[in-house]
Order: C-alpha cells, then sequence, then structure tokens
C-alpha cells in the first residue's frame, strides 16, 4: 500500500504558545519557549525532503478560507468530502473568537524573557513560510538546532536524572501521606468513641467531685486561716528582731572613745549579726509572700474541682497537723492524673519543693528531692518560653545557653569514647580534608590585622536566627596554634581513634609562594604522627571573598607550563613520605578547581612524567566537583571527588525560620535535602569519590551573610555517612578499580561549621558516629566468627539459671569474671560486638568452655543484644536468668562505682546467686529480682520525659494503653538484674530487628533501647508476675 505524504506545519508565536502553556500546565515562560523550539526545530528538519506548506497560526484563524485554498492549491489535495460539508465543520470550530492569547513578532523581539534561540527560530519559520526552499532559512534553523543541542546535551544530563528522582520521591511521599491520612481517621474515629465514654465517666465524677469540693471548701477555709496566724505570729517575730537591730546599732554609736579597737570589733560583730538578721528577715518575707500566693492558689485551684482522690480529704480534717503528710501524697496522686502538660505538673511539683513542704512526706527521699532540683535547673529556660511565643525571648535562652557549655550535662554533650576499635579491618578509609590557617602569618596579618588567625572569625559569629548553631565554639583541643607540633600529635591520634584514617591538607601555591606551609612542614619533620595525609592543591585566587569582595584579588594564581613544573617539585617531599595516601601504588593527588588550569590535559601528562622521574611513582589524579565541574576524564584525571556542598541540592528555609537579625541577607537550606542529593546520585560512567559533610555554616566568614544549613546534627551526618559507604562498598564490588576511600569535610573548618573536632555543643557527637557507622563495615574477626560458631553447636544446657552478658567493652572481661564464676553452677551466655577481636572470644572459653557466645551490630547499647538472645533463653526454659553488662557510663564519674554496685548486688557470691536462684525456685510467681534500692518511679518527670515517644509507642503493642502518660511502673536502674524468662515473654511478640534501633551516637537517653529498659518490670507485672528487689545482703550470705 503506498501512502502519499504531506506535510502542514502550523507556526504560532511563541509568545502565545508561552502564555497558553502557562494557563493549562502551570509552565514557566522559559521552559515553555524552549519546549516550542525543540518542537519546532524536530518538525521542521523531519519534514524536509516531503511536500510541504508553512501556515500561520494567526491567519489560519482570521481567513481559514485564504488558509485552506492555500494548503489545496501548494499540496495539491483533492478533499474527500465535498466543499459545502467541510467548510461547514470549519466555520464551527475555525474563529479567531477562540483564540485566547495572540502576541505580535515585535512583542517577541522585545521579551528579555524568551531565548535569541526561539526568536532566530521564528524568524526563520516565518522565512519559510514565505518561501518554503528559503536556503538561509534552514541554515539558521541548523545553527540554532546545533547549539540547543549542545547544551541540552550538558544540562538535561545534569539535571533530568536528578528532578526525575526528586519527582519519584514526592510521589512515593504523597502515597504515604494518604495512607497515613487513611489509617489516622480510622485511628482518630476510636478515639472518638472512647473520648464519648470516657468524657461521660468524667462527668459523672465531676460531680462526685463538687459535692466533696463543697464540703472541703470550708475545712480548707479553717486551714487557711490557721496558716494566716502563724504568719501573723511570723511578722511579728520579725518586728521584735528589727528593733533588736536598732538597740543594737545606739549600743555600737555609744561605745566609742578610749576604746577605739574594742569598739571598732564590736562594731564589727554587730554588723554582721545585723546582716545576718537581715537576710533572716528576707527570707522571711520572701516566705511570707510564697504562703500567701500558695493560700491563693489553692484557694481558686480547679484540682479540688476535677479529681477524683480529692474525696478523701474530707477524713483528714479532723486532725490537720497529722494530717498533712497524707494530704501531700493525696496531692501528688491528683498532679499525676491532671489532664495538664507535663512542664505544668514539674512546676508544682518544683514550688512544693521551695516551699519546703514535700521534704515533711515520705512521698520523696533526698536524692528524688535533689534530682528534681538538678532537672528543673536544667529546665528553666524551656518553662520560661513555655508562656509566650516571643521569637526575642527563644533567641535570648538560646544565647544564655552557650555559657553552659562544655558541662556534659546537655543531652546532646557527648563525652570521649574509651573503646578501642580496630578500623584496620574496615574495608574503606575516612579521609578528612584539614585546613592549615589556625596560627598567624605575615600575609594575613597585613590583609586582616595583626595576629589573625582561622578563630579571630569564629568566635565572633553570632546567631541570626532561633535555632542557629552559633558560634562554633571547640572543646578538647581548645583554640590551638598549628606552630606547636604537640597539636597535630593530639589530632592524629583523636582522629585515628575514631576511625578517621588520614588528612587531606589544603595546599596554597602561588606561583612559587607557598601560604599556610608551616603545619604541612611540621607534619612532615616529624614521622612519629602515625597518620596518613594527602594534598588538595586549592589553585584559586586568593580573595577578600570572606567580605563579599570576590574580585579583590590578593594572591593571585600563575598557571603555565613552567608552573606545573614548579608545582610538582615543590610537594615531590610530601609525595615521597612513606605516609602520604595512595591507591593502587599511585599518590593521590586533588586539584580543587581543574578547570582553572589553562590545558588540564597538558598539565596531568607534565606532573606524570615529572613524577616518575622524581621516582614519585605514577600519580592519581583527582578533580574536585566544583564550579560546575563533573566528568575528570576530559582533564586527564583519573577520578573526581565530591566537594559538598557544591553540586548539592537543598530547598531554601528563609521564610520558614524565625530570623532575629532584620539585615540577614544570607541564605538557609535543609541540610537533609543536601544530604539526599550526594545518597541518591547515580553511578557515574567515570570512577567517583564519595564525600560527606557533618555540617556548613560559613556565618564566621560572612557575617550576616553567610550560608548555613538547617538541621545538621550527629544523627543526620551519621545516616549521610552510611549512604556513602554503602554506596562505595557497591561500587567496590563492581569495579575493583574504585578507590576504597570516602572523604570528610572536614576535620577542622570551623569557620564554616564544618568539623569532626569536638565541639561545646556536641563535645565528641560526630566523632562518635563516625566510628559507630565505620564499624558496622568492619569484617568480623574470623577468630571470632569461629568460636562464636563452635560454642553454639557445642553448648548443652546444664543448669536450671543462666547469666546473660553483653561484653561491648571487653577490656572489662577482666573485672566480670570473678563476678561470673560465683555463678559457677549456672549457664554463661555472652553477647559481643562485631568488632570484638578474636582473642576475646578466645579468653571467655578458655575460662567458661560451656559459654554460648554470639556477636551482634553495635546498636541498642545492651538491650538489642538481649532481645535478640532472648528467644534462645526462652526455649531453653530456664527458672531464673541474670542480665549483666560491662557498664562504664561515660557520661558520668560514677560509672565504674555503678557497675560494681550492680555486679555486687546480683552476683556477690556463690551462696547469694544460690539463694537467689532458690527464691524463684520456690515462688513461681517471682518475676523480676533487682539489686536493693534500684528500682525507680518511672512517673518521675526526669525519668520518661525523653522516653515518651518511644514509650507511647511501646506500651500499647504491649497491651498498656493505660499506662500512656501515667507510666505508673518501676524500672531496675542500670538495666541489670534477675528475671524469670516466662515473666518477660511478651518481648518476643515486640519482634524488633537490629535496625529498629538509632544509630549509636553517644546519646545518654531518649532512645528505643532507654525505653525498653524502662518496660522490663512493667511487662513482668502486665504478665502477671511480681516484682522486688533483694532484701538480703550479699556480705550476710
Amino acid at each position: 500500500m503506498r501512502i502519499d505524504v504531506r506535510y502542514v506545519l502550523i507556526e504560532r508565536n511563541p509568545l502565545a504558545v508561552v502564555a497558553s502553556l502557562a494557563n493549562r500546565d502551570g509552565f514557566t515562560t522559559g521552559f515553555s519557549s524552549l519546549l516550542w523550539l525543540r518542537h519546532e526545530l524536530e518538525a521542521e528538519r523531519a519534514t524536509r525532503n516531503y511536500p510541504r506548506i508553512f501556515v500561520s497560526y494567526e491567519a489560519m484563524l482570521e481567513d481559514w478560507r485564504a488558509g485552506i485554498e492555500e494548503i489545496t492549491n501548494v499540496l495539491k489535495i483533492d478533499w474527500p468530502r465535498s466543499a459545502i460539508e467541510w467548510q461547514a465543520l470549519l466555520s464551527t470550530h475555525f474563529s479567531a473568537d477562540h483564540q485566547h492569547f495572540t502576541a505580535s513578532p515585535d512583542l517577541l523581539d522585545a521579551d528579555p524573557r524568551i531565548a535569541d534561540w526561539v526568536k532566530e527560530a521564528y524568524g526563520a519559520l516565518t522565512d519559510l513560510g514565505k518561501s518554503g526552499n528559503d536556503e538561509a532559512a534552514k541554515a539558521r534553523l541548523d545553527a540554532v538546532r546545533v547549539a540547543f543541542d549542545r547544551a541540552s546535551s550538558i544540562f538535561g544530563d545534569a539535571s533530568f536524572p536528578e528532578m526525575n528522582v526528586r519527582i519519584k520521591a514526592a510521589l512515593d511521599t504523597q502515597a504515604e501521606t494518604m495512607r497515613l491520612v487513611e489509617d489516622r481517621s480510622v485511628a482518630l474515629e476510636q478515639y472518638q468513641v472512647e473520648f464519648r465514654a470516657r468524657e461521660s465517666e468524667l462527668q459523672k465524677e465531676l460531680a462526685e467531685a463538687h459535692a466533696v469540693a463543697r464540703d472541703q471548701s470550708k475545712k480548707t477555709g479553717r486551714l487557711a486561716d490557721e496558716l494566716k496566724r502563724q504568719l501573723d505570729k511570723s511578722a511579728q517575730v520579725q518586728a521584735e528582731q528589727l528593733a533588736e537591730i536598732e538597740v543594737l546599732r545606739d549600743e555600737i554609736a555609744t561605745s566609742r572613745g578610749g576604746r577605739e579597737v574594742a569598739a571598732c570589733s564590736a562594731k564589727s560583730d554587730a554588723e554582721r549579726e545585723s546582716q545576718q538578721l537581715q537576710v533572716a528577715l528576707a527570707r522571711s518575707q520572701a516566705e511570707i509572700a510564697n504562703y500567701a500566693s500558695m493560700i491563693r492558689e489553692l484557694r481558686n485551684s480547679t484540682s479540688w474541682r476535677v479529681t477524683r482522690p480529692v474525696r478523701g480529704v474530707k477524713h483528714l480534717a479532723k486532725n490537720p497537723r497529722s494530717s498533712i503528710g497524707v494530704l501531700l501524697q493525696l496531692g501528688r496522686q491528683v498532679v499525676q492524673r491532671l489532664p495538664v502538660p507535663v512542664m505544668v505538673k514539674h512546676a508544682v511539683k518544683m514550688r512544693l519543693i521551695r516551699y519546703n513542704l514535700v521534704r515533711r512526706t515520705a512521698i520523696l527521699s533526698r536524692q528524688s528531692v535533689e534530682a528534681i532540683s538538678e532537672s528543673a535547673a536544667d529546665m528553666r529556660i524551656p518553662l520560661a518560653l513555655e508562656g509566650g511565643s516571643s521569637v526575642y525571648t527563644q533567641y535570648v535562652a538560646q544565647i544564655l545557653a552557650i555559657a553552659k557549655r562544655p558541662a556534659g550535662t546537655d543531652l546532646t554533650y557527648v563525652p570521649r569514647s574509651e573503646e578501642v576499635i580496630d578500623f584496620t579491618r574496615a574495608p574503606l578509609k575516612l579521609i578528612a580534608f584539614y585546613l592549615p590557617q589556625f596560627h598567624p602569618i605575615p600575609e594575613n596579618d597585613k590583609w586582616w590585622g595583626k595576629g589573625f588567625t582561622e578563630w579571630t572569625n569564629v568566635a565572633k559569629a553570632v546567631p541570626q536566627y532561633v535555632g542557629h548553631y552559633q558560634p562554633h565554639l571547640p572543646g578538647e583541643l581548645g583554640f590551638y596554634d598549628l606552630r606547636v607540633v604537640d597539636v597535630m600529635r593530639q589530632q592524629a591520634s583523636l582522629a585515628k581513634s575514631y576511625g578517621v584514617a588520614g588528612f587531606c591538607f589544603h595546599h596554597y601555591w602561588f606561583g612559587g609562594k607557598r601560604l599556610l606551609e608551616m603545619p604541612v612542614q611540621q607534619f612532615l619533620e616529624n614521622p612519629d604522627i602515625d597518620i596518613e595525609f594527602c594534598l588538595c592543591w586549592a589553585n584559586e585566587n586568593w580573595t577578600r571573598r570572606w567580605d563579599g569582595q570576590e574580585q579583590d584579588v590578593l594572591m593571585a594564581q600563575k598557571h603555565s607550563p613552567s608552573d606545573d613544573i614548579a608545582f610538582l617539585d615543590d610537594i615531590v617531599p610530601a609525595l615521597m613520605d612513606g605516609r602520604y595516601l595512595r591507591h593502587e601504588g599511585r599518590a593521590v593527588l586533588i586539584v580543587y578547581r581543574a578547570n582553572l588550569l589553562p590545558d588540564p590535559a597538558a598539565t596531568a601528562v607534565r606532573w606524570r612524567e615529572r613524577a616518575k622521574a622524581a621516582g614519585v611513582g605514577d600519580l592519581f589524579l583527582v578533580a574536585a566537583q566544583t564550579f560546575g565541574i563533573l566528568d575528570p576524564r576530559p582533564f586527564g584525571f583519573d577520578a573526581a571527588i565530591e566537594f559538598p556542598p557544591h553540586m548539592g541540592m537543598a530547598s531554601g528555609l528563609n521564610d520558614r525560620l524565625k530570623i532575629v537579625n532584620p539585615e540577614f541577607r544570607g541564605h538557609v537550606y535543609d541540610y537533609e535535602e543536601l544530604a539526599a542529593s550526594y545518597s541518591q546520585k547515580k553511578r557515574t560512567p567515570y570512577q567517583l569519590i564519595k564525600t560527606v559533610s557533618p555540617s556548613w555554616d560559613n556565618e564566621a566568614r560572612k557575617p550576616g551573610s553567610g550560608h548555613s544549613f538547617y538541621g545538621a546534627c550527629p544523627a543526620s551526618y551519621a545516616k549521610w555517612l552510611r549512604n556513602a559507604y554503602d554506596i562505595t562498598v557497591n561500587s567496590l564490588a563492581s569495579d575493583i578499580n574504585q578507590p576504597p576511600l570516602v572523604f570528610a569535610n572536614a576535620w577542622n573548618e570551623w569557620a564554616e561549621g564544618a568539623h569532626l573536632e569536638p565541639d561545646r555543643k556536641y563535645g565528641y557527637g560526630y566523632l562518635h558516629a563516625t566510628a559507630n557507622v565505620m564499624r558496622d563495615f568492619i569484617v568480623p574477626d574470623r577468630r571470632l566468627v569461629e568460636l562464636s560458631e563452635q560454642s553454639q553447636g557445642k553448648f548443652r544446657k546444664r543448669s536450671r539459671s543462666a547469666i546473660v552478658l553483653h561484653l561491648h567493652y571487653d577490656d572489662l572481661f577482666g573485672e566480670i569474671r570473678e563476678s561470673l564464676s560465683n555463678a559457677a553452677d549456672s549457664d554463661i551466655f555472652i553477647t559481643l560486638r562485631r568488632d570484638a577481636p578474636g582473642a576475646v572470644a578466645e579468653s571467655i572459653l578458655h575460662t567458661f568452655p560451656n559459654a554460648y557466645l554470639a556477636y551482634f551490630r553495635n546498636r541498642g547499647r545492651d538491650i538489642q543484644p538481649f532481645l535478640q538472645i532472648f528467644p534462645v533463653l526462652l526455649n531453653e526454659g530456664y527458672e531464673a536468668v541474670c542480665k549483666v553488662h560491662s557498664k562504664k557510663s561515660p557520661h558520668r564519674h560514677d560509672g565504674d562505682t555503678l557497675r560494681d554496685n550492680a555486679l555486687k548486688g546480683l552476683l556477690g557470691s556463690p551462696e547469694y546467686v544460690r539463694q537467689i536462684v532458690q527464691r524463684f525456685e520456690e515462688n513461681p510467681e517471682l518475676g523480676l529480682l533487682a539489686p536493693a534500692g534500684s528500682l525507680l518511679d518511672l512517673g518521675e518527670l526526669d525519668r520518661n520525659i525523653l522516653n515518651r515517644n518511644w514509650l507511647d509507642r511501646l506500651l500499647p503493642k504491649l497491651g498498656m494503653q493505660s499506662q500512656i502518660g501515667r507510666y505508673d511502673t518501676v524500672f531496675p536502674a542500670g538495666s541489670m538484674f534477675w528475671f524469670r524468662p516466662g515473666a518477660l515473654r511478651a518481648l518476643v511478640d515486640l519482634a524488633l530487628g537490629s535496625d529498629e534501633f538509632e544509630d549509636e551516637l553517644g546519646q545518654i537517653d531518649g532512645t528505643l533501647a532507654h525505653a525498653l529498659e524502662r518496660l522490663f518490670a512493667a511487662i513482668a507485672s502486665q504478665a502477671g508476675y511480681t516484682v522486688k528487689e533483694i532484701d538480703f545482703p550479699s556480705k550476710d550470705v
């Protein structure tokens, strides 16, 4: 079948198309105009060798009959229908009245939003409409097409895949959100039913409370009158004291004369007594005011009307003095059940403590009062903010909190770890960029002022918005001076202890002139500083860009072939150093802006030849992905390296934050989106080294104009680092030439808020996160694997009791071994970290040949390993099991004492252990037995407030919904206790895997593990078992 194809190309003014697409689809001007251009170029090119005609869209609507006639004549078309039939059809639809958007060629030419390509193409198409064979017009279209295609390949490859990923992610999020909305709707309906039922109950209780309140009001009035009489009496005593003070003053005034020395002494004593009396008077007056305030609050309190426990008060009024303790205990129960925010309840409790009332009762021990007081001191600022939403109030609170660091009480502060981790078994090396500008140099003295270092900018930074972490102040290392070589020794030791394998020093070379070279030179001269290193040449001009003056050049680069050779010769001593980082035997050299080299490929050749001639060997050249650089291959380089935040993507947050500085000109972006943009990148056709950044904020360098990334913290950084490790490990699996490296930007970029070094807010938090992500990738010791498998295969139950020990700190095994030996009649289960050395397993099995060994990821502290081994304990049918672990608590000074006391209270002696096991055998209802004095009240605010998120999610799964918000249970402090496995059977039903526990970031509270350890006793009680403390001391057994 032969088909004769002829083409009618309708040409419409691009401005009209832009307006139409904006109205219909919401497209932008730039996108719509380029979309028009792509369609027109493709249509024109595809129809060149066929009969065709160009018809104006506007002309067709103005006079379609003339347009149809022209199409008929030029293309020689015989219409299949009669002229009358199709003309009637067209007259119905073809009308200029239907044209919503029009534009003239002059408007198009004058519109600056429209690219020149579009204007040029429209002009050429207009010419082709006049003469279909206008070769000049075709040539103009070809030129536009070539330029447009070249640009499309660049920007399209860079942008569209990323956009598609983000769109898919957004759609997935939307679908998940809809699912959650449906789930929440069902739950809400159920809550409404329960609420109405509860409301009915409360109305009934309220009516009963009203009746009691009327009777109580009279009794309360009598108590208040008695209190008022006491206050009046106290005021009378104070008046008498004032009179005595006046008398003393008169006596002092008349005691002068020949006894000057004695008089002076007497006066001094009297003045001291006077001051003491005045202090006592002030305290008494404050107490009077507090009591008066309390009376007013008591009379106006709604708690008497809405709480059930008040009904018992009528039995206490007969003897008010002896009933005060009972009243206060009742008041405590009322406060716990009041439907008000926990902060308000806590404030009430603190007020009672300040009035010295709670201390008269047996409700709280002295230790709990002190604990609450300390908690209240930490919470004073949040409580002050509860009363108002002033941005400036929050900002002032934020500023005042800076002075508290590094007290170690801040929950974000992570102390230095005592762990020893063997990172040599890790598949990757983490290298941190290192800034050497922490010592004065003559050039900086001249440009920035005498004594300038990086610390000069760091120390003067201030927060620009609420929640803005500034200033970044150093921790352990202090405001160091890199002229002191011991500083670099400390840095290297600290870095390696947390898994940072090396530093990448920024190198400053300007046509034969070096800057900030002293630290690296000292490093080379001290081979005892045992850490790997490499260099990154910062090959751009040194400018005043910190002040925003980008074009004010302080030190210019002088790139040339001779400079290439001079530069390489200058760094040969570093490249020859035995500590220099190499990949496949090639020295790694990074260039910050490879595109600034006049001929990068030629430079690469010169460097390689010069390095080989100098005995260095070949180089592994790496181009940083900065300022548009992506693929390193056109430069003659071997790999590219990410350099965040360059080339990253993140949403702006300025309009969502409480910016305090009205003149703030900077920009705030979303840190987690930045991290995600690097984690979601597709595999590249070239080798790419992943880089992460703990945070980034250059406010210190550009006051009031800095760029910062909101949401940076050790937890979000750990997620980014884990993704970078996952991607790199996967790349190694498919490409053996992939460099086994991940970089961090940076070790000490303090003025850019990017530092792994400890600070006063997070302490060692970022280093702690680094180490605990890396340890998940460490290959388990072969001997550990073998011995664990052998122990599990050989294990046979030989006792009715067992000890389960989580040995996180394997260096403590020698101390704990004696306690375990006291339970020689019990089976031994020991869980270890997956990165523990095999020698520890050998030592354990040498002492306890029948021990059951298992190793797990370092997540969930001692709780996650316990949950993993618990089904084994349950299946073996033990009568009693003792849970212990190698507790150190580095955030507390008494961590060792707590561990020793817990072990003595559980495994104090062989006879002591036998008596505990006997308790379980004789009392089948006994579910959990804790060391004496270790059971704590979870209802106390400071013991539940940070764990409520997890507690409220776990309690319904355990059938304890009624405990939400109340937490009316106890828990064994330190998570060490004896238990009956059957009493904790509900733990199996939770089915919690290791991935559900948070990354270990040095958290001291608030994680899933912390919440679970507070529910062990509640689980046992819920199952019908009793929870007790050991009531006999180990020394008596």
